[in-house]
């Protein structure tokens, strides 16, 4: 650990790579520090791993400086953090107290000639570019930076992240996933002066976490002193160049991962007893691997997909007396669950083999079912998953790929031992995309939701044991959890809200696909999403080019209605539901910006759209008939339309 005075100066030379932790990192230390700060009275440390340092001090140069050859993100991580919870302290006080920043002992050594004066000596050198930063978060610049947010590099934002978590309270220990920290617009920067204000608004907007009760920062202060542990490795003068040290221990570092640590405990228990089990896990790794080179690049492949495997079972199988699943703590948590499941008795070498057979690798087809890997799912008595619910499952990803896998998981594995039947997957299912279908209508952030899929499940695991049972309780949740009609109808109709950005593009055609379910029954159109010829993208009627001033055609369609005084009107409803409808991807790219009388042309008024080769047919859709059969595109007009839509998204995704 870092000592509040020391006559050391740790420092990182040139050669080393710049500090590089994300979100993910920082909260797993944060979440380590929970465990000790719920245990207050325990003596128990957590061990931080080996820091490699040597030491380069000189007749010239009295004070002792030691050379990070490695360690150095774990130890800058610490400092920012302890500077965190000093600001923190100093800010919240009552009355706030002064910190004098030239002689912090947190970040100044004292010179080792010198004892009685404080020098500019930092207790910690970086590399150029990362300590301007580390300067500005340790000597309380954070504040005055903060309107420049967009340029800070990563040390400023490990720092905010900290500064974030002790804001949000205690609360913050117990979330698996990492924080998405908001970002201010360039309206709220001037609006709210500091950072706290800021969070404080987006809070009362329900965009951010609620407070639970604050963190006593003396105490984890106390905890981050006394409680972390660092194995310090002293080279001296007879040792290789810390360089060839430094390029030796990156390059043959194999850091076992959580894939690793599970594969471990379970054969070492199992052991020749039962080759079959070996052979499949063996078959799933070549499976994971062959995936991970074919896909190439994407989501959720390469050596962590094991991890992700591992991490989605875990959040299914989530029992309601035990903790949430952490992607860094899988295998932990894993064992864990075998000993609740066993009334926490080690379980025998048969059980574990059990275990795998019957949930672990079944649980391991149905996700990379849902990741693509594999094109078909059977029963137990090989009966393939019916065409309709796969329809379902694609429907549900393009809502959202990856939060709701574990409920689905849950279904396909009770669906794939026959505990469940297909009408009972389809309710889960259908319970599902609703939730997701109505989140997305409400307006609502995506970035929390597979915090919310896991108390889901939690809350449905209440009945282990009884598949059915679970089944049913997690579906009756989901749709009890969904949002209301009334902020449906308050984010479209009454605020006249756009729900369209590039990314959403899934999801508006998802939308489309079941309003037109809805008005065209089983026979209705698949809509594919996507930008091939036969697919279908989604179009703004009147064009998001022609915002802020319109293009000739729509000029002079505005002057004939009598609009061209209303762009403002149209410019506020130009992502609205109401403003867009799906187009054949071969039509989209010649009918982007025209005229509303071509535009209705190629929505399908005549069944044929003019392109680059002459007339080529259009699909007709039911959710564009009610545009053609209008003479003038008008904000009211966009208006009744969104209405219109909305009123049957309601039907189709009933709460």
């Amino acid at each position: 650990m870092l000592p509040p005075v020391t006559t050391y100066q740790f420092w990182v030379p040139e050669y080393q790579r710049a500090y590089v932790w994300e979100n993910e990192h920082l909260h797993g230390l944060w979440r380590d520090l929970g465990d000790l700060y719920r245990d207050p009275n325990s003596n128990r440390v957590h061990f931080l791993g080996i820091v490699l340092q040597k030491v380069t001090s000189s007749a010239s140069n009295p004070t002792t400086k030691k050379e990070l050859i490695d360690g150095q993100q774990r130890v800058t991580t610490i400092l920012l953090l302890l500077a965190a919870i000093r600001d923190h302290l100093a800010e919240t006080a009552s009355p706030p107290r002064k910190l004098k920043f030239n002689i912090d002992p947190l970040f100044y050594v004292r010179d080792s000639v010198d004892t009685n004066q404080a020098t500019k000596i930092p207790v910690l050198k970086l590399q150029r570019a990362d300590h301007k930063e580390l300067e500005c978060a340790a000597l309380g610049q954070w504040r005055k930076q903060f309107g420049s947010r967009k340029q800070w590099g990563k040390i400023l934002r490990a720092y905010e992240y900290f500064r974030y978590c002790l804001w949000v309270g205690s609360g913050s220990f117990d979330e698996v996933q990492a924080y998405a920290l908001p970002t201010p617009k360039a309206a709220e920067l001037e609006k709210f002066p500091s950072p706290e204000e800021f969070w404080a608004h987006r809070r009362s907007q329900d965009q951010l976490p609620k407070p639970k009760s604050d963190i006593d920062g003396a105490r984890l202060q106390s905890i981050v002193r006394s409680r972390l542990r660092f194995l310090c490795v002293t080279l001296d003068g007879n040792d290789e160049d810390p360089v060839v040290v430094f390029d030796s221990v990156n390059g043959k570092r194999m850091e076992f991962s959580q894939w690793d640590h599970a594969k471990t405990y379970f054969f070492r228990r199992i052991g020749d007893a039962n080759p079959a089990v070996y052979r499949h896990w063996e078959s799933l790794e070549d499976r994971i691997a062959r995936f991970a080179k074919q896909a190439g690049a994407g989501r959720r492949i390469g050596p962590a997909l094991g991890e992700d495997l591992l991490y989605n079972f875990l959040i299914a199988e989530a029992r309601a007396d035990g903790e949430r699943a952490n992607k860094q703590r899988s295998a932990v948590q894993l064992r864990r669950l075998l000993l609740r499941l066993h009334n926490e008795r080690e379980p025998a070498s048969a059980e574990l083999a059990a275990f795998l057979q019957e949930r672990f690798y079944v649980g391991a087809e149905a996700f990379l079912f849902l990741l693509g890997e594999s094109e078909r799912f059977e029963s137990q008595h090989h009966r393939p998953l019916p065409d309709d619910i796969v329809r379902q499952l694609k429907q549900i990803q393009a809502f959202s790929s990856g939060p709701p896998d574990p409920a689905m998981i849950a279904g396909l594995v009770a669906w794939k031992s026959e505990a469940v039947n297909d009408s009972a997957l389809r309710g889960l299912l259908r319970a599902v995309e609703v939730f997701l279908a109505r989140h997305f209508l409400s307006g609502r952030e995506f970035s929390p939701l597979r915090s919310r899929f896991m108390q889901l499940l939690a809350s449905s695991n209440k009945h282990a044991g009884d598949e059915s049972k679970r089944i049913e309780v997690l579906r009756s949740e989901l749709l009890k959890a969904s949002a209301s009609d009334q902020d449906i109808r308050q984010y479209h109709c009454v605020n006249r809200s756009g729900i369209y950005e590039p990314a959403d593009a899934a999801r508006i055609a998802a939308v489309f696909r079941g309003i037109e379910r809805l008005r065209s029954g089983e026979a209705s159109h698949p809509i594919p999403h996507g930008k091939g010829k036969s697919e279908f993208e989604v179009e703004h009627i009147f064009p998001q080019s022609c915002v802020p001033e319109p293009n000739k055609e729509w000029a002079k369609d505005l002057a004939a209605w009598k609009r061209d005084g209303q762009v403002s009107e149209y410019q506020r409803r130009c992502h609205c539901l109401g403003n867009l409808a799906m187009l054949a991807g071969y039509a989209n790219q010649s009918a982007r910006n025209l005229g509303f009388e071509r535009k209705k042309l190629a929505l399908g008024k005549s069944g044929k759209v003019q392109g680059k080769r002459g007339k080529l047919p259009t699909v007709l859709l039911e959710t564009s008939q009610d545009v053609l059969g209008l003479d003038e595109w008008t904000p009211e007009a966009i208006d009744a339309r969104t209405d219109a839509l909305i009123k049957d998204a309601l039907k189709h995704w009933k709460g």
